[in-house]
């Protein structure tokens, strides 16, 4: 008999300390990461007015939750970041303003169709530089993209780019050019080449429809296509992506070029990104140019940023806080363990659990009686049972 109080619905799911602990870590690399950047926080309601993410070229309608307000308007919950911060930097900021960077660390909500195994909520960071346009600006994204991972204790990733025109221009004219966009954006190499075949376009773009399964890679098969495309007003994209290249530096390494990559959202413009990680089948951080969004919300701004997955890269159990590094504290006289332990915490700067009746919870334990007893990473010390002795042997053991 399955009863439903004791179950979460289907794609939501509870976190324990443990995991809470592992994002919390994330999170706040991250953030201090961001602020070194220049990037300042913002929050953004949990539900908005639908209209906010409708024609926007976000999520899909049938993957969003709306439901009816009071006053009759339609509420959609946070399904996207990028249009709130939009809507955001439209009416709270101006032209003096600019330009502006800001992050956020939220909960995003989609009704996923069939579940195919996705949460329903789950958590993102992001970066939003919004009223600068410019290679130097894109390169600044990648750069913070790359640095996000390394922050989140991740160092074997690739950072797929791609350009949002290159695609468009390559199949400027042709009858069927939604038909092969949407195969090349389901990957479906083998379709794609299927419909280019009989149009009306130069062989030169057909060999490199043909060819975009092997033209992901590094610098030189960007090259390779700017031969091909000598002539075309595609061939500008792929330059724009060595342009960027060269600005990168050190962060080059992680850097892949694939010319076929479309943007999940349809407000992409111009550069668009992607990023994997060993261990996860799909990408953990989206990102691109996103020049018009603004528009549709009064202000008519460029824009650049990207979404870091945090539910997802927490699966990777990286780097988060480990309960042996605590101390837990016990003895006869609460009164006094509770005294020592405030003491404790202030002038070491560890976190001190109590254990009264419970004995030794953790590896790290002190124990008041004539003496302190005191357990530090398997080996045992004695000293006086007063906070000030205590906290000398931890601060000097520890």
């Amino acid at each position: 008999m399955f009863i439903k109080k004791l179950h979460t619905p289907e794609g939501v799911r509870d976190y324990t300390p443990e995991e809470m602990e592992t994002r919390a870590h994330i999170e706040n690399g991250v953030a201090d990461l961001f602020r070194s950047f220049g990037y300042r926080e913002v929050k953004t309601p949990t539900f908005e007015y639908a209209e906010v993410f409708e024609n926007k070229g976000s999520v899909s309608d049938k993957n969003i939750y709306k439901f009816v307000d009071r006053d009759g308007s339609v509420i959609s919950l946070r399904r996207d970041m990028t249009p709130a911060i939009a809507r955001l930097a439209a009416t709270c900021y101006t032209d003096a303003d600019m330009p502006l960077r800001l992050c956020y660390f939220e909960n995003m909500f989609r009704s996923n169709a069939g579940n195919q195994g996705k949460q329903r909520e789950f958590r993102q960071a992001g970066a939003e530089l919004i009223g600068a346009s410019g290679i130097c600006y894109d390169a600044e994204i990648l750069v913070l993209a790359c640095e996000s991972l390394l922050k989140a204790g991740i160092e074997d990733f690739e950072i797929c780019v791609g350009h949002s025109r290159l695609i468009p221009a390559l199949l400027n004219g042709v009858e069927n050019c939604e038909e092969i966009t949407a195969a090349l954006a389901d990957k479906n190499y083998v379709l794609a080449s299927e419909l280019i075949k009989d149009a009306d376009v130069s062989e030169n773009v057909k060999t490199v429809i043909y060819r975009l399964p092997q033209l992901i890679g590094d610098l030189s098969e960007t090259e390779e296509a700017e031969k091909l495309l000598e002539g075309t007003n595609a061939k500008e994209y792929i330059t724009y992506l060595k342009d960027i290249y060269t600005l990168l530096g050190d962060h080059g390494k992680y850097i892949s070029f694939d010319l076929s990559v479309i943007g999940s959202m349809d407000y992409y413009t111009g550069i668009v990104f992607r990023g994997y990680v060993r261990g996860i089948g799909f990408s953990v951080i989206d990102g691109g140019r996103y020049d018009n969004l603004l528009s549709q919300f009064g202000m008519d701004k460029p824009a650049v940023g990207f979404a870091l997955k945090v539910s997802d890269l927490m699966k990777l159990h990286i780097n988060g806080s480990n309960t042996d590094t605590h101390i837990s504290i016990s003895g006869n006289d609460p009164v006094k363990v509770i005294n020592i332990g405030q003491k404790l915490r202030e002038s070491c700067n560890k976190t001190i659990t109590y254990a009264f009746e419970h004995g030794n919870k953790y590896l790290n334990h002190v124990h008041i009686g004539e003496k302190a007893e005191i357990d530090l990473e398997g080996k045992h010390f004695t000293c006086e049972a007063d906070a000030d002795e205590i906290a000398k042997t931890i601060r000097r053991e520890s």
